[in-house]
């Protein structure tokens, strides 16, 4: 499936090796959960502070099983 402008724009700043999150990425959730959804990406949460801040307690980075 081709990803959208805004998914493109984001997978061109996640990093295979180092976690970022949404705001320091400056990319929506939905965006990157929708990489996630297609397989480029990958997520982990931080179980106490994704309640109350989920842009910052949700990080993502390029799924190393993904290749162009």
């Amino acid at each position: 499936m081709k990803l959208t402008k805004a998914q493109e724009r984001a997978k061109n700043k996640l990093d295979r090796s180092n976690w970022q999150c949404a705001h320091d990425l400056g990319e929506s959730l939905p965006t990157l959960e929708g990489l996630v959804a297609r397989g480029v990406a990958e997520q982990k949460r931080d179980a106490l502070g994704v309640m109350y801040s989920p842009r910052t307690a949700i990080w993502f980075r390029l799924s190393p099983a993904h290749t162009e």
